[in-house]
């Protein structure tokens, strides 16, 4: 589960309060940062339940937490479907305060898309 704390500094980081206010919030960050592994080891542990793949592809959770910085006030999350570079299927999440979604996505292409 996401701690209200980690929620409560994603409202506060969401103010694009520069880099002073960053420097000195290092440790909500680390613990915001924490938080969010933990959540997402959680949701990889119970959606291989479902799906045995998903535990497999995302063995590292610091993996599935994107490379937006959480002090932008916004955590994101990816979770593969295959150990594949181009995997079809997979699934996000937004957690922000003014906009918090989630989804799966399936890319297929088809062979007569690809002629030229």
């Amino acid at each position: 589960m996401i701690d209200q704390s980690t929620i409560k500094f994603l409202s506060e980081a969401s103010g694009n309060l520069g880099v002073n206010w960053i420097a000195d919030n290092k440790l909500q960050i680390d613990c915001a940062r924490r938080n969010l592994l933990e959540f997402t080891s959680q949701l990889v542990a119970r959606a291989s339940l479902v799906d045995p793949r998903i535990a497999e592809a995302n063995m590292d959770p610091r993996k599935c937490l994107a490379r937006a910085p959480i002090s932008s006030g916004i955590g994101m999350i990816a979770v593969r479907v295959s150990l594949s570079k181009n995997a079809a299927a997979s699934y996000f999440m937004q957690i922000s305060p003014n906009c918090s979604y989630s989804g799966g996505a399936l890319c297929r292409l088809h062979r007569a898309s690809l002629a030229f």
